[in-house]
């Protein structure tokens, strides 16, 4: 009785095992063309009672390739450079197979794709994909998905992404960062992943990162526990824009890697701007300038431009964000004499209104001339200590050492902040008109 039921498992291993195969018989790869010569069409089973044995790792063979073959994206998808009329979807693979996302609304589906991406070495190989969407409608949502196999024929989910509105409409976006571990921590993002949840309960069109992603940001590895699995639930549907810490370009762990922070968000420049709405948003990339005090900033030239351009002048609010803070009461990092010195006196005359930073994990507001300078370092880090002599930063009005992250919601009248513990209650809140 027993060999019986062993015979009949094996039949049915066989039979599964095959009707796996015509789903990807046009892999046409050597070892599924191997499982099918001498499973299939061998029909022995019933001869050799061992044969079960052999089936069942043919089998598991079978569906281990299958499911590397598939090329699944272990990041993303994820949504960047959201506009009125286009977005870009983005994902990571293992391998290089054509890129197509399939988009739609209530009146129409539509398939695009591309072979844009770029492979990289890793300790494996990573390629990033991205697909532009453009011709979308301001303030309206659509539902997307990502192919991922040619040869199987496999999709995503469906996700959603809302395009920006015009200047006449209110939004809310989160501003936080800092969410990397530590040398004394290295596997535990529980407390990032707080900080997502409750970024998520504030529902928000989009999230500005200010910098400091991976302990070692040089570091393939340490992207997807640390930053892509705790922002999981929040990346597939809002745009991330970020600015790019100290952690993410110094020789840690990685010295001899790219910085990946570019491969991930944007290409490779020194600051970038875009409006969203009533608001203008200009991300400055200091850290590798930010040392030689002397040296004049390589993007001082850029952002004068931006300062003077036709987009910056016609919005009604103005942020900048950047890492480093730059008036801060941390014990373990001074003021940014060099930002001081060089752009803060192009941020007072040109009316930037607030501006955002981090690296010192601690949350911090200051005014100085009409400007707030936010500190929202409270990511996921290990939060730091304040210095007993209060005055090292005259211009500072509150701070907390805890976790935090700050939701602005913004009208064409009026910008309300309010400064947010991990527990759900306000630690700070203001308003400007």
């Amino acid at each position: 009785m027993l060999d019986l039921l062993y015979i009949d498992f094996a039949i049915i291993i066989k039979n599964f095992t095959c009707s796996f195969y015509s789903l990807a018989l046009s892999e046409s790869k050597a070892y599924i063309q191997r499982i099918y010569e001498s499973v299939c069409k061998l029909n022995y089973v019933k001869k050799n009672r061992n044969f079960k044995l052999v089936l069942f790792v043919v089998f598991l063979s079978f569906i281990i390739g299958v499911v590397s073959g598939a090329n699944a994206p272990y990041m993303g998808p994820y949504i960047q450079d959201v506009k009125g009329d286009s977005i870009a979807i983005m994902w990571v693979t293992n391998g290089s197979e054509t890129s197509k996302v399939e988009y739609k609304n209530e009146t129409f589906t539509k398939t695009i794709g591309n072979n844009n991406h770029q492979c990289i070495a890793t300790p494996g190989t990573a390629c990033f994909h991205r697909v532009n969407l453009t011709g979308l409608k301001p303030d309206s949502s659509y539902k997307y998905r990502v192919h991922f196999s040619d040869s199987l024929n496999l999709w995503t989910d469906y996700f959603s992404f809302h395009t920006a509105p015009d200047a006449n409409a209110s939004f809310r976006i989160a501003v936080y960062g800092d969410t990397r571990l530590d040398f004394s921590n290295s596997t535990d993002a529980s407390k990032h992943s707080t900080v997502v949840k409750q970024i998520i309960n504030h529902d928000p069109e989009m999230v500005i990162h200010v910098g400091d992603f991976a302990l070692n940001g040089k570091c393939y590895n340490e992207w997807v526990p640390q930053f892509f699995s705790p922002v999981e639930p929040l990346l597939h549907n809002i745009s991330f824009f970020t600015a790019i810490g100290n952690h993410e370009v110094q020789n840690f762990a990685c010295p001899d890697s790219k910085i990946l922070l570019y491969d991930y968000f944007f290409p490779e420049k020194l600051g970038y701007s875009f409006t969203y709405g009533s608001a203008r948003f200009i991300g400055l990339q200091v850290e590798n300038e930010k040392y030689n005090i002397n040296k004049k900033f390589a993007q001082l030239d850029w952002l004068y431009k931006e300062l003077n351009s036709s987009e910056y002048l016609a919005a009604r609010w103005h942020f900048v964000f950047l890492h480093s803070s730059i008036y801060t009461n941390d014990i373990n990092h001074t003021n940014n004499l060099k930002v001081i010195n060089q752009l803060v006196p192009l941020f007072q005359a040109k009316g930037v209104n607030m501006v955002f930073s981090g690296h010192s994990h601690t949350y911090e507001r200051s005014s100085k001339d009409g400007i707030y300078y936010i500190v929202t370092g409270g990511g996921g880090a290990d939060i730091s200590r304040f210095r007993d002599n209060t005055s090292y930063n005259p211009f500072s009005q509150v701070r907390v050492l805890d976790f935090n992250h700050v939701i602005l919601d913004i009208a064409p009248e009026s910008v309300k902040m309010n400064a947010w513990y991990n527990n759900g209650s306000v630690l700070d809140n203001l308003e400007i008109h």
